[in-house]
C-alpha cells in the first residue's frame, strides 16, 4: 500500500515513486477494470475519452458508418482558417477518413485556452487532436490576441519508462483531457493524459495510463520541453485493469503577490477496481520539473451518505469526478468537483428538508418512473434495448437549415430568485451535489469538503434518444433524435481578484426555468444510474441552465448550500434563453472583477428543437445582472464524427483582456472518398455525405472568438 497525505491508502496494491505517483500493480485485482467490469456509478461518471479507451471501437464504427453512408455529393477540399469573426484554432487541412472511422484522423475537441497575464495578446490553446488517427494532446498559439493561430506539436509519443518495468521508454497510443495555463514569468504549461488502449482494440495488453505536464519556456506555446514531467503514472503493462487515471485539469498560481507564486497544480480522478473514484491533487514548486506526492482532496464528509455498497478505503465520498482547481489572489487553492454520494431525500431549500440530505436509495438505480408526456412509457427496471435512433426518411427542414445569423446577439438578464415549486418528499428525486475543498498551504493539505450546491444532471440518453446506452446527453425538444453526444454537468470556479469572493458555475437540468411548474420533474433513475425526468422532449418543459453559487467568506459557505437549484441564479433569463439548453460552461474573472462565463447555448433560432448549438458569453460585475452575447456566428449541427456520440467533455474560456471562448465547432463538412473512385482507371475524388437523418456529415474543429466581456 502507498502512503499519501492524510494517511489515506490508495485502494489497490501499489508502490510510490517520488516525485510522481507511480502505481504498479503487484497482482491482478479481483475484478479487472475493463469497461464492462466497471461498476454502474463508475461507468456513469467516466469521462468520454476514457470510455472510448476502455470500450473498444465496434459500436462507434458502426454508428459512424450509418451516419454518413446515405448519399454522397462531389466536393472540393477546403482548408478554412476562419469564418468571419470566428477563427479556426487548429490550422490543418482535413484528412480524408474512411466512413467507419469518421472523426479518427480528423477531429479536435475538449478545448482549453489561456492568456499570458503579463502579455495578454499571447494566447495558448489545447485540445484532443485526432490527426494521427487516435487522440493526442495538441496545442496552438497566438501572438495577436487570437486573430491568427499557429499549430505546435507536443512531443508526447513516449516518456521515460522507469516506472513501467525499468525500460528506457514507454510509448503511448493515445492522449487527451488537455488544459493550459501561464505562470508570471511568461512560461506556458500543458497538462496531458496519456494511456495505452489494451486488448480491447489492439494485440498489446498494456493498459497503463499517466498524466504529464509540458512547459513552453519563453516561446508562448510554440515549442515544449521533452519528455513531459510525470504527475502520476500507473503501470499496468500486464493489462490487469488494476486502475485508471482520468480527467485531470491543471491551474497555475499566476498572482505576483502570492506566496505560492508560479506553483503548478493538477487534480484528477483515480478509478480503482474496488469501485471507488476519489479525487487527488499534486503540485510543483519548480516550474513543472517535478511534482509532489498525491494528496487526497475528496476526504470523508457527512455530506456523503450513499456509498453504492462499495469500498470506502478513503472515506464515504467514494464517487467523484470532474475536479477543477483554481487559485485566488492570496494563493489559496480551491478544488471543486461533482460528487454522487449524496442521498436523494428532500433537496435543500424545501420547507420540510430541514437543511438535511440524508435520505435516498442506496443503489440509486432502476427506480420505476411515473409515465407522463415526454417520457418513456415503460419502466427503466428493464432498460430499452434500442441502440440506434429512429430513422426519419424525410427529416424536417429545420435539421438541415440552421440559423446563419452573422451578427452577434446581445441580451440582458436580471437575476431573479423567486422560489419555485419544489419536490419535497418526491421518492423519484435524483439530484447530486457540487463540493469544494480549500488549501491554504500550497496544496499540501485540504479542508473538509463543503457543499457548493445540489444540481440535476443531464438525462439518460438511450431512454429519450435511443442511443449511447449508459451515458447522458442533451436531447433536443423536436421529434428528431440527433443530439446524442455524451455530456454531463460539471462545476467551474473562479475567484474575484478585487474582493476574493468565490464564484462556482455549474449546469442543472432543474432550475428556475425548468421545473415542476412547467412540466419538468425528477423521475428517478435509469438502470444505468443516469437521471430520468418528465417533459424531456416537450418544448417549454425541460432545459439545462448554467447556475451560480457564490461565497463571500473564502469558500466556507456558499449560497447554493441553502437555496434549492430551482431558485438559484441562472446566467441567461431572457425569453429565448429561458427555454433553451445551456451546458459546457467555463468561467474566468477579468482583472477588474467582472465574471465572464462561456457556454454552449441553444437559445438562438431553432437550435432547441433541432439539436444545433451556438456558443455564448455572459458577463456580470455584480453577479445579479448578466449580459449575454452570442460568440459563434453560425449554429453548429449535431456532430456526426465518432458515430455522433463524442464531441468532448468540456470547453474553455480566458478573460484576462477581453473574452476568448474556445469550442468544438461542427459547421465544416466532412469529406470521404467518392464511391467508385480511386479505382483502376478512375482517379480519386472527394465527396460530402448526408446521413439518413438528413444531416450533412461534419468535422469537429476548435474555433474561437475575441469579443469584449459583456457587462
Amino acid at each position: 500500500m502507498i502512503k499519501i497525505r492524510r494517511r489515506v491508502a490508495l485502494p489497490l496494491a501499489a508502490v510510490l515513486s517520488v516525485p510522481a505517483l507511480a502505481l504498479v500493480s503487484s497482482q491482478a485485482p479481483a475484478t479487472a477494470l475493463t469497461y464492462d467490469k466497471l461498476t454502474t456509478i463508475q461507468k456513469r461518471i467516466l469521462s468520454g475519452a476514457a470510455a472510448f479507451a476502455l470500450s473498444g471501437e465496434a459500436e462507434s464504427s458502426a454508428r459512424s458508418a450509418a451516419r454518413v453512408a446515405s448519399s454522397f455529393t462531389r466536393s472540393t477540399p477546403d482548408c478554412p482558417t476562419g469564418r468571419g469573426t470566428n477563427v479556426k484554432v487548429n490550422q490543418n487541412c482535413l484528412n480524408v477518413t474512411d466512413a467507419d472511422l469518421a472523426g479518427r484522423g480528423q477531429a479536435q475537441n475538449e478545448t482549453s485556452i489561456a492568456q499570458n497575464p503579463q502579455t495578454p495578446r499571447q494566447l495558448v490553446a489545447s485540445f484532443n487532436d485526432y490527426r494521427r488517427g487516435d487522440g493526442n494532446c495538441y496545442t496552438s498559439y497566438s501572438n495577436d490576441g487570437g486573430q491568427q493561430w499557429n499549430d505546435s506539436t507536443v512531443p508526447m509519443g513516449f516518456t521515460r519508462g522507469t516506472t513501467f518495468g525499468g525500460v528506457a521508454r514507454e510509448y503511448w497510443q493515445s492522449g487527451g483531457d488537455t488544459s493550459v495555463a501561464w505562470d508570471t514569468r511568461g512560461n506556458a504549461y500543458l497538462s496531458c493524459q496519456v494511456f495505452k488502449r489494451g486488448a480491447a482494440v489492439t494485440n498489446d495488453p498494456d493498459q497503463s495510463s499517466a498524466f504529464y505536464v509540458f512547459r513552453s519556456t519563453g516561446t508562448g506555446g510554440a515549442s515544449w520541453n521533452f519528455p513531459g514531467r510525470p504527475v502520476a503514472e500507473l503501470n499496468d503493462v500486464a493489462g490487469t485493469g488494476a486502475a485508471l487515471l482520468d480527467k485531470q485539469l491543471m491551474t497555475v498560481d499566476n498572482h505576483v503577490t502570492s506566496k505560492f507564486r508560479d506553483r503548478v497544480y493538477v487534480t484528477w480522478t483515480l478509478f480503482a477496481a474496488d469501485g471507488t473514484a476519489y479525487i487527488y491533487e499534486a503540485y510543483s514548486s519548480d516550474y513543472g520539473e517535478s511534482f509532489s506526492a498525491p494528496v487526497l482532496v475528496s476526504a470523508d464528509s457527512p455530506l456523503c451518505v450513499n456509498t453504492f455498497g462499495g469500498a470506502t478505503p478513503s472515506g464515504k465520498c467514494n464517487a467523484n469526478q470532474f475536479s477543477q482547481p483554481f487559485v485566488g489572489p492570496d494563493g489559496a487553492l480551491y478544488v471543486t468537483w461533482a460528487n454522487f454520494n449524496n442521498g436523494v431525500g428532500k433537496p435543500v431549500g424545501d420547507p420540510d428538508a430541514g437543511g438535511g440530505d440524508t435520505g435516498g436509495d442506496a443503489n440509486r438505480v432502476a427506480t420505476t418512473p411515473t409515465t407522463t408526456t415526454g417520457t418513456p412509457t415503460t419502466s427503466t427496471t428493464t432498460p430499452p434495448v434500442t441502440t440506434t435512433p429512429p430513422v426519419t426518411t424525410t427529416p424536417p427542414v429545420t435539421t438541415t437549415t440552421p440559423p446563419t445569423t452573422t451578427t452577434p446577439t446581445t441580451t440582458t438578464s436580471s437575476i431573479t430568485t423567486t422560489p419555485t415549486s419544489s419536490s419535497a418528499g418526491n421518492p423519484l428525486e435524483n439530484y447530486n451535489q457540487i463540493l469544494l475543498a480549500k488549501s491554504t498551504d500550497g496544496g499540501a493539505t485540504f479542508s473538509p469538503p463543503v457543499l457548493v450546491s445540489q444540481y440535476y444532471d443531464l438525462p439518460d440518453c438511450v431512454t429519450y434518444q435511443g442511443a449511447d446506452p449508459g451515458r447522458a446527453c442533451v436531447p433536443e425538444t423536436g421529434t428528431t433524435t440527433n443530439s446524442v453526444f455524451r455530456a454531463t454537468n460539471y462545476p467551474v470556479g473562479a475567484v474575484n481578484p478585487r474582493t476574493g469572493a468565490v464564484a462556482v458555475t455549474f449546469g442543472s437540468y432543474l432550475n428556475t426555468h425548468s421545473n415542476e411548474r412547467n412540466g419538468c420533474a425528477p423521475n428517478g433513475f435509469a438502470a444505468s444510474g443516469n437521471d430520468l425526468y418528465t417533459g424531456v422532449k416537450k418544448a417549454g418543459a425541460c432545459n439545462n441552465d448554467i447556475l451560480l453559487s457564490t461565497s463571500s467568506d473564502g469558500g466556507k459557505t456558499f449560497t447554493g448550500s441553502t437555496v434549492n437549484p430551482r431558485s438559484l441564479p441562472t446566467l441567461r433569463t431572457d425569453q429565448a434563453g429561458a427555454v433553451a439548453d445551456q451546458f459546457w460552461q467555463w468561467a474566468d474573472y477579468t482583472p477588474d472583477g467582472t465574471l465572464a462565463v462561456s457556454f454552449r447555448d441553444r437559445g438562438y433560432g431553432n437550435d432547441q428543437a433541432t439539436g444545433y448549438t451556438d456558443t455564448s458569453v455572459s458577463g456580470s460585475s455584480n453577479l445579479r445582472t448578466f449580459v449575454t452575447r452570442r460568440a459563434s456566428n453560425v449554429s453548429s449541427p449535431p456532430p456526426t464524427a465518432f458515430g455522433g456520440v463524442f464531441m468532448g467533455d468540456y470547453e474553455g474560456l480566458t478573460a484576462v483582456s477581453g473574452a476568448h471562448p474556445i469550442w468544438t465547432d461542427t459547421r465544416d463538412p466532412d469529406l470521404f472518398l467518392c464511391p467508385g473512385t480511386g479505382a483502376t482507371g478512375v482517379p480519386p475524388s472527394t465527396c460530402t455525405s448526408t446521413g439518413a437523418n438528413g444531416i450533412l456529415a461534419n468535422d469537429e474543429n476548435a474555433y474561437s472568438a475575441s469579443l469584449p466581456v459583456p457587462r
